[in-house]
């Protein structure tokens, strides 16, 4: 996994860009750190009025993780069309069927 990395001196690097361009620079850096690392990493917060500690997992997990924690995955087998046309036939085979004497 990348590890936080620098940010790079964008007013060094470009003197001649205006102040403009080197926020936009500065900002796109911070996108990539979060979506590089921040995302990735767990994390403890501290709640120090109520004294806890809360574990606050990564948002991209890996697949023997969720499987050792027995997680559900979705049939791949399954046709969601036949599934909705399954139940819109159901649907209107029950109401025929309430219309009926």
């Amino acid at each position: 996994m990348a590890g936080k990395r620098k940010v790079p001196n964008y007013r060094k690097m470009y003197p001649a860009a205006s102040e403009e361009v080197i926020t936009v620079l500065r900002q796109s850096e911070r996108k990539m750190q979060y979506q590089e690392y921040d995302l990735k990493v767990e994390r403890f917060a501290v709640n120090e009025e109520k004294q806890k500690v809360f574990f606050i997992p990564g948002r991209e997990d890996s697949l023997e993780r969720m499987e050792d924690e027995d997680v559900q995955f979705g049939d791949e087998n399954t046709n969601v069309e036949e599934a909705a046309i399954t139940a819109i036939m159901l649907e209107k085979l029950l109401a025929g069927a309430e219309q009926s004497p």
